[in-house]
């Protein structure tokens, strides 16, 4: 399965996770900037970042670089130096630049297989989502705008509808989960935040703070709850893109859905937590150190609450200011608010047309 896998969402992963039922080991191609560049327009998210995610997630077996966006050229290598038996995509045209179908000659001959594409959710919604800059997304009540960047009013973004279509069910959070449950000798680590906009600063922290212990458990606050404290039009995720973002990790055991922001002893408890790790800066937008200091108040007096360092510049970065978090990754949008909107509106031409032709594809 191949991809530009840009602001990783659960429809990624759903994708990913329906390619691997379909065999014994899943190889997952990632194209490059430029490829993006010349068929899509601008990825968000750089070329070190996207790689990073997807090798983090739980069901990729291998990762192979330098894909080309029109897949059918590069068939003979995905046959026999990567040894697949057939490629996997979605049942949404992929096109390349030119107006032609990327996966033909691997249709003609014989190796292509069709997956249920995740309705609801693009990297274009998303995207979307953060150039309105309201907070209809998770609160369909409210309506108004809100422009702290002073980018402009939520009219004038583009033609992607903000509120999530979405439809969470229990059949899908079970897909997602691991269905594991601590054994009485395991170093259970807990941490909470909101994991909007899941990028390679939350993959980076969630490895350390697996490494802590022998089971991570990750608490995801509720939209209402992150909005308090975030601000703005935060979260851009509602809690269920959240949820199934983390859980797709493979350093995550297990998730708590509208986790307390307090970290009480009845949580400590009822978890047999035996390390609390400070929420990650690169969870952050705005930031709170007067309501950290109670969050934490009970971890802290027992002596088993820890910080963890982000680390969150690149290897491949010389800037110092090379962070990744949910903050920096809105300001990219921002900075480039009409490259993208030009963007989502060519990209919203292409989705309508496949929303107006699709048929039933059962999903695996």
């Amino acid at each position: 399965v191949d991809g530009c896998f840009d602001l990783m969402h659960f429809g990624h992963f759903n994708a990913i996770r329906q390619a691997r039922e379909l065999g014994d080991i899943l190889v997952a191609g990632i194209h490059s900037d430029e490829e993006i560049e010349q068929n899509k327009g601008p990825p968000v998210m750089k070329f070190a970042e996207r790689l990073e995610v997807l090798q983090s997630c739980k069901w990729v077996d291998e990762v192979v670089t330098g894909v080309p966006y029109n897949v059918s050229a590069y068939m003979d290598n995905i046959i026999n130096k990567h040894n697949c038996d057939f490629i996997v995509h979605g049942d949404d045209p992929s096109l390349n630049a030119d107006g032609t179908d990327a996966y033909a000659a691997i249709k003609a001959a014989g190796r292509f297989r069709m997956i249920k594409r995740t309705e609801g959710i693009s990297t274009t919604e998303l995207v979307g989502r953060m150039l309105l800059v309201t907070k209809t997304h998770h609160d369909p009540e409210d309506s108004e705008p809100h422009s702290p960047t002073g980018s402009g009013s939520a009219g004038s973004s583009g033609p992607i509808a903000m509120q999530s279509a979405f439809l969470a069910t229990s059949r899908r959070i079970n897909q997602f989960s691991n269905n594991l449950t601590p054994a009485v000798h395991d170093k259970v680590v807990y941490v909470n935040g909101v994991w909007d906009l899941f990028h390679v600063g939350h993959v980076r922290f969630l490895k350390r703070a697996r490494a802590l212990g022998t089971f991570l458990i990750v608490g995801i606050f509720s939209d209402k709850e992150a909005n308090s404290h975030m601000g703005s039009n935060f979260p851009i995720m509602n809690i269920h893109e959240r949820v199934l973002s983390v859980l797709a990790c493979k350093y995550v055991d297990e998730v708590i859905i509208g986790a307390p922001y307090q970290v009480s002893e009845g949580l400590l408890k009822d978890l047999n937590v035996s390390v609390v790790v400070k929420k990650p800066l690169c969870d952050l937008y705005y930031q709170h150190e007067d309501t950290e200091k109670e969050e934490y108040k009970v971890p802290r007096d027992k002596g088993i609450l820890q910080e963890v360092e982000s680390r969150d510049l690149l290897e491949d970065e010389d800037a110092e200011t090379a962070i990744v978090n949910t903050g920096t990754i809105l300001q990219r949008i921002i900075d480039h608010r009409l490259k993208y909107t030009h963007r989502n509106a060519r990209r919203a031409a292409k989705i309508t047309d496949y929303e107006e032709k699709k048929t039933y594809v059962q999903e695996l």
